[in-house]
């Protein structure tokens, strides 16, 4: 739903924003007398969310988390797998159709490949059910889980987009927030997203009082950095992006927020055609038909450049189509902070290694 659509519509939008808010603030507050039942388990989890729909980062923040954990801690990832066509309980492996456990999910699994993940959209089940792997972990990462009242974690991390202020925008569907702005009452950890690496402290504490933080709570700012790009066949990387310069680029992009790798590409090149698919977009048949037009079309020498979440998808999409194999990269990207990077690392280091789970085995209960 673009911005002109929702203002075109605000007369009918806001009764409805009003009446989910009504809903979501009931649920909430049942969740906070004990209505509705919040399940604590006897073993780190971190909780990394937001309150707006799609787009603040979530998948590359919990992997850097893993970059800070992994190397010293057993991890598991717990995700919904959001779009995908299975139901239920499943581990994510190196081999997983994307269909069938999630883009984001498998992403997290080929750049963390000695990291277990899983799906299921039920987590109190699933953690249940890592409690009692015979593997035992030492920390739980749910992803996208602030929302999931019924497990109660031990940190709640929130992102925001810096291009979109919480604060400044409105519930669905006349605005993008999945809950109201007092419910960041419930992080412990808040990190601005995307944010311009020439921010002034001034800016920053500008966000801080506007978001009205508690002493309990802590304020970052981080911001994506682009790593070089990878031939999506090939495996091959590029020095950099420089080989773009004087060529044309077909972008193909099915993420929530395109514009800034957009932007990144054209520091290299103007010749830029953009097919902008829907976030988590199921690439079909026609899909494929469609870029590989739009590529012959483009002047030589051109180049299919896309991000990592849609090149799972695409690899199976275009593995037939040999005259474009050599021509397809993707570009990571990576997390940076900021600001007080190394205050953000010793804090999730201090939290898991306070709560770490003892190497006793542990049988779940109902």
């Amino acid at each position: 739903m673009t911005q002109n659509w929702r203002q075109r519509y605000t007369f009918w939008l806001k009764p409805l924003s009003w009446l989910f808010q009504m809903v979501v603030a009931v649920r909430n507050k049942f969740y906070d007398i004990g209505i509705f039942k919040t399940r604590e388990f006897p073993i780190p989890i971190l909780c990394i969310g937001n309150i707006t729909v799609g787009g603040t980062g979530k998948t590359p923040h919990t992997e850097f988390l893993l970059s800070i954990l992994s190397p010293a801690h057993n991890v598991a990832v717990l995700s919904r797998g959001y779009k995908r066509t299975s139901k239920g309980f499943l581990e994510v492996e190196l081999a997983s159709d994307v269909k069938v456990v999630g883009d984001e999910p498998l992403q997290i699994k080929n750049n963390f490949p000695h990291v277990r993940v899983f799906v299921d959209a039920n987590r109190t089940r699933a953690i249940q059910k890592l409690m009692s792997l015979e593997d035992k972990f030492d920390v739980i990462l749910l992803d996208d889980g602030f929302q999931h009242r019924a497990v109660a974690p031990g940190l709640s991390i929130v992102l925001m987009d810096f291009n979109r202020p919480v604060y400044k925008d409105s519930m669905l569907p006349a605005g993008d927030l999945r809950e109201p702005v007092s419910e960041l009452k419930r992080a412990e950890m808040l990190v601005v997203t995307k944010t311009p690496t020439n921010i002034k402290p001034m800016e920053q504490r500008i966000i801080s009082n506007d978001l009205n933080l508690f002493p309990y709570q802590d304020l970052y700012f981080s911001t994506y950095t682009y790593v070089r790009p990878q031939g999506l066949f090939n495996n091959q990387h590029a020095e950099d992006e420089n080989f773009l310069a004087d060529a044309s680029v077909l972008l193909v992009t099915g993420i929530a927020q395109p514009l800034p790798l957009l932007a990144h590409l054209q520091q290299f090149t103007n010749k830029i055609k953009h097919l902008d698919f829907p976030d988590h977009h199921l690439y079909a048949p026609m899909d494929a038909k469609t870029i590989l037009r739009e590529y012959t079309a483009l002047p030589k020498p051109a180049y299919i450049i896309t991000t990592q979440k849609d090149a799972q998808k695409l690899s199976v999409l275009l593995n037939d189509y040999s005259e474009l194999k050599d021509q397809i990269y993707f570009i990571p990207i990576q997390v940076v902070f900021l600001t007080q990077g190394k205050e953000f690392t010793n804090h999730i280091l201090d939290y898991v290694g306070k709560n770490k789970r003892k190497r006793t085995v542990h049988k779940a209960t109902n």
